[in-house]
């Protein structure tokens, strides 16, 4: 990714997730268990997102989440009863990404 994209780095994640948020991007954290997560296919495409991923085995930390403007979760993930905590983080992030472009895909294609 390095080598075909911007890739940025911060030291205080807390921070950067409200200055995004005050320049106009929303964002998303995933989570597996929450309550509160809408499912992928229900997130608009249309608005610029911070994608917040957590690790395999513990997530999203609690303040990261709190500042996620929602969490949203993969329909057919394991779920929290299950014997599996969580899908590969590389494989979230990947269908997640998939999900927001695929659907500026589509609205292009509607518009032209």
């Amino acid at each position: 990714a390095v080598e075909v994209m911007k890739v940025h780095s911060t030291n205080n994640m807390m921070k950067f997730l409200r200055k995004s948020r005050e320049n106009g991007w929303r964002v998303v954290g995933t989570s597996l268990g929450a309550s509160d997560s809408v499912p992928l296919r229900s997130l608009p495409t249309d608005i610029p997102t911070v994608i917040v991923l957590g690790n395999e085995g513990y997530g999203l930390r609690f303040n990261v989440a709190k500042e996620c403007d929602l969490l949203a979760r993969v329909e057919g993930a394991p779920t929290v009863e299950s014997n599996v905590d969580s899908l590969n983080v590389s494989v979230t992030g990947a269908i997640l990404m998939f999900r927001l472009m695929s659907g500026r895909e589509s609205d292009n294609r509607k518009v032209n």
